[in-house]
Order: structure tokens, then sequence, then C-alpha cells
């Protein structure tokens, strides 16, 4: 929780003078940490108001965010991050990534044991190609 608030504080001064983010790899990614520590509605007010981030950089970044955050115990966090990346996915029109991200997702739930959430996951990332 410090971690996310840190973040936020850091970012909040950036954000509030209305500035837009520039796309390049760094910002790419230090907008991916943003959005991953982000609340719900945080997240989506990022989103909306720096479309030009939403890029299939961006979307590597939230995956590379998720794989880091897949570990035992913390399944919970890495399949919201996936869920956020499908997202972007779907913005982007990118049948090719929301399968990845199925795939993924299939992977965490197996190792977690929702046998039929992994099977499910699977089965869309085979639909989605």
């Amino acid at each position: 929780m410090a971690r996310r608030e840190t973040a936020l504080r850091n970012l909040s001064a950036f954000l509030e003078k209305g500035s837009e983010w520039k796309a390049s790899a760094d910002s790419i990614e230090q907008f991916a940490v943003a959005l991953v520590n982000a609340s719900d509605p945080e997240r989506e007010r990022l989103l909306a108001d720096n479309k030009k981030m939403v890029t299939t950089e961006l979307r590597d970044a939230l995956r590379s965010q998720g794989r880091a955050a897949q570990a035992p115990g913390s399944y919970d966090r890495a399949i919201a991050l996936l869920r956020l990346a499908e997202k972007l996915c779907e913005q982007l029109g990118d049948k090719a990534g929301i399968a990845t991200v199925n795939r993924r997702m299939g992977d965490i739930f197996l190792e977690w044991e929702p046998l039929a959430d992994a099977v499910k996951h699977y089965q869309d990332a085979r639909s989605d190609v």
C-alpha cells in the first residue's frame, strides 16, 4: 500500500499540471507501473486521459508485470494485471495479444488449481487465434 501511495504521489504532481504522458520506452514502463499501482477508478482515468499511451508496448509492459507477479500467494494480482492487458488488447483489436493473455491466465489457473478456469482460458486463447 505504501508503494502505491508513493507512486501515485510522485505521479500526481505530473498529472495535476494537465500534462499528457509522452510515449517512449521509459515512459511506457513508468506508465505501466502507475497503472499497476492505481486503484480501478484511477486506472480508468489514466487510460482515458492518455489514449496515446495505449499501445502494444504498454500491453507488453503490463504482461511483464503480470509475469513478475505470478508467484504463489499473488495469483490474484497477476490475474488482475493480465485482465488489464486483455482490456488493452481489446481496445487495440489485438487478437493475438488476447490469445497470449488468455494462455497466461490459463497457466496461472493451472498452477492455482481452479482447473475449470484454466481450461476456459486455454479454450479462449485457442479461439482468439
